[in-house]
């Protein structure tokens, strides 16, 4: 079965596909070379790709990387999968030859006796439960979303799995994502069910215990938001929809969906962002029977396009009825609506203010009755104050009350960086520190709550939400670990804090990234801070430069992960495939293990774990699930979701 979208969209396979899929976008049948040239695929490559993919920077990834996907992977994104809009003027043939190039390409740079990789494609019916599912009944053990409260602390405060147990853990059972290139959907756990998105755009729900499906349904454009299950009251389920419990998930082409929680079945889909490149990149928000939804979009990739009128989309935050999916709000980052700016170096028109868009999930403040967004960067030279900023905005009626901004003039797009910048590039260009952790709402022992988020800068700003905003504290732990000068702010360094931090009565946890791809892979580590005032209690270094099973193409020990928390025990993924566990007392690394090996799935391949990015871990039941093999940095790539129990049993 599956859902409705109609429109022209693009997506976002992270920020380190969209330059390649936005070049692609630019080609017609008119220009590239003919289907029967058998240099066609390489010569699209040199002429559109090749400026970003040779010379990768941020998150985009090296040439290599993109031939080590199965060539069918690669023709069914552009054909049918999400990167369908950008394909638009290129023959079947011509997308086979681009595709076969770059897989051709990977091969022949591989030394004598190494093999490529390829992840075997599992079918999503593969392994159906053999027995019913038990009652779906939720439990405040699940964790649900982004994180098991509405605070967006990423602690479950009700977890059977105790720090004296974590030395234990061991797998019990792997599930290899459909999809044949990583795993991709953050797992959901309620009701003994795990839910999760994949690049393919299916939504599965498996058994917790066992690992087989208890349904899969969808095939669209990508879902890399975590799930979000809720109840509906019976007299809003209406004369069609007979669904007691709803998973809501929002996919690549901005589209929100509501599906039936026990069977899969589809009951509303809503388009919620106009903008032709607009997608949903964090979690929705669920309360009272409202959804609420962060709109971001893949405009920053525009930079080297001087043919491209950037930039006209504004970052949103959009408010559902959750049980019909009615828009009843939408409210901008950016008041004013995007108008002619300037001519670019070619001509072409320029238009501003634009982007500020929410790349995380939503935080919602019940006592407050608001809702917070944290912003990215403008995309434009006309700066405004609502880039890298914690928003606060009324829940009821979508009306903006006040925006604090931690780092001014931040007016960044891709490709702009180089010695050849893009037509598109605004000057001066800004540091790309925008906001990538959604902004968690913590409150102390002595009941105070302060809202605190970090940047890929690596500084992290605590506001007072009871002072419309004022900055209490800030803390730079990427300059603190004294990173060589230059290399704290840039986003294709990413050495400051990504996906999300956690947070307990006392301490925030933030795991830091690496400074650099290749750049000595200075170890900084996990760090505990004082909620009060943001002091460091306590730093545990990353890896030293590791072994990876891969090779050393992206062997780090960045962390470019959400930090999951437990009473007692913090965990951390790093990019060379270890997931780690760190006593939350004083950080002493309580448990390591490297998941970058192959298994034996359940679902009927070989599932392979590689690098842990992004939003990686869970802990729901007394198991640890952790998503290996979101590797967007060059590192190892791998298709496992792994469910970790004390024993194994």
């Amino acid at each position: 079965m599956g859902w409705s979208e109609s429109s022209r969209v693009s997506t976002r396979l992270v920020r380190c596909v969209l330059p390649w899929i936005a070049i692609l976008s630019s080609l017609s049948a008119a220009d590239v070379p003919s289907e029967t040239d058998r240099s066609a695929g390489q010569m699209i490559y040199q002429q559109h790709c090749a400026v970003c993919h040779d010379h990768p920077q941020d998150q985009i990834p090296p040439k290599a990387q993109l031939g080590a996907h199965p060539q069918d992977y690669i023709v069914q994104v552009l054909t049918s999968g999400p990167m369908q809009p950008q394909a638009i003027g290129l023959s079947a043939a011509q997308i086979d030859a681009v595709a076969s190039y770059l897989v051709d390409d990977a091969k022949s740079h591989l030394s004598a006796g190494q093999k490529a990789p390829l992840l075997e494609d599992p079918n999503v019916q593969a392994n159906i439960c053999k027995t019913a599912p038990p009652r779906f009944s939720p439990g405040a053990g699940d964790w649900n979303g982004f994180s098991p409260d509405l605070d967006n602390t990423r602690l479950q405060r009700r977890s059977p799995l105790k720090a004296g147990d974590v030395a234990r853990l061991k797998p019990k059972w792997v599930f290899a994502y459909p999809g044949g290139t990583m795993a991709y959907g953050s797992p959901t756990v309620v009701a003994g069910r795990v839910f999760i998105g994949t690049v393919k755009g299916s939504v599965l729900a498996l058994d917790a215990r066992t690992g087989c499906t208890y349904w899969a349904a969808g095939s669209g454009p990508a879902v890399r938001t975590p799930v979000l299950v809720g109840e509906w009251p019976t007299a809003s389920r209406g004369s069609g929809a007979h669904a007691r419990f709803v998973a809501y998930f929002g996919d690549m082409k901005a589209v929100v969906h509501a599906v039936n929680a026990e069977t899969g079945e589809p009951l509303w889909s809503v388009k919620v962002g106009e903008h032709p490149l607009a997608t949903i990149g964090g979690a929705p928000t669920l309360y009272h029977g409202r959804l609420y939804v962060p709109l971001t979009s893949g405009e920053g990739s525009m930079g080297p396009r001087g043919d491209y009128p950037c930039c006209t989309f504004r970052g949103s935050v959009v408010a559902l009825d959750a049980y019909t999916g009615e828009i009843l709000w939408t409210s901008y980052t950016i008041a004013q609506e995007p108008k002619p700016f300037r001519l670019n170096a070619v001509g072409t028109q320029m238009y501003a203010p634009a982007g500020v868009g929410i790349w995380s999930a939503l935080t919602l403040d019940v006592k407050r009755a608001r809702v917070y967004g944290t912003t990215a960067e403008s995309k434009t030279a006309l700066s405004v104050d609502t880039s890298d900023a914690i928003m606060a905005f009324g829940s009821a009626t979508g009306v903006r009350e006040w925006a604090t901004q931690a780092t001014p003039n931040d007016n960044w797009i891709q490709g702009c960086e180089g010695s050849s910048p893009g037509a598109n590039c605004p000057d001066p260009l800004g540091p790309d520190a925008d906001f990538d952790t959604p902004a968690m709402l913590a409150t102390m022992r002595n009941g105070r709550q302060l809202l605190v988020a970090a940047e890929k800068s690596g500084l992290i700003t605590a506001v007072d939400p009871d002072a419309a905003g004022r900055i209490v504290w800030q803390r730079n732990l990427a300059r603190d670990a004294q990173v060589p000068a230059g290399a704290i702010l840039r986003d294709r360094e990413q050495s400051g804090v990504v996906y999300g931090m956690a947070a307990d009565a006392g301490q925030v946890y933030a795991a830091i990234a690496d400074p650099g791809r290749d750049k000595g892979h200075i170890p900084l580590g996990m760090y505990a801070l004082r909620v009060s005032d943001g002091a460091i209690a306590w730093h545990s270094p990353g890896a030293s430069v590791p072994s990876c099973t891969w090779g050393p193409s992206g062997c780090t020990g960045a962390q470019h992960t959400a930090v999951t928390l437990i009473p007692g025990v913090a965990f951390a993924g790093s990019a060379n495939g270890h997931i780690r566990a760190y006593a939350s007392g004083d950080g002493r690394v309580l448990w390591d293990f490297d998941t970058a090996k192959t298994y034996v799935a359940v679902n009927g391949v070989t599932a392979q774990g590689g690098s842990i990015e992004r939003v990686a871990t869970v802990v729901a039941g007394g198991t640890l699930y952790v998503m290996s093999g979101y590797a967007s940095y060059g590192g190892g790539p791998g298709n496992a979701l792994i469910a970790f129990t004390v024993d194994g049993k």
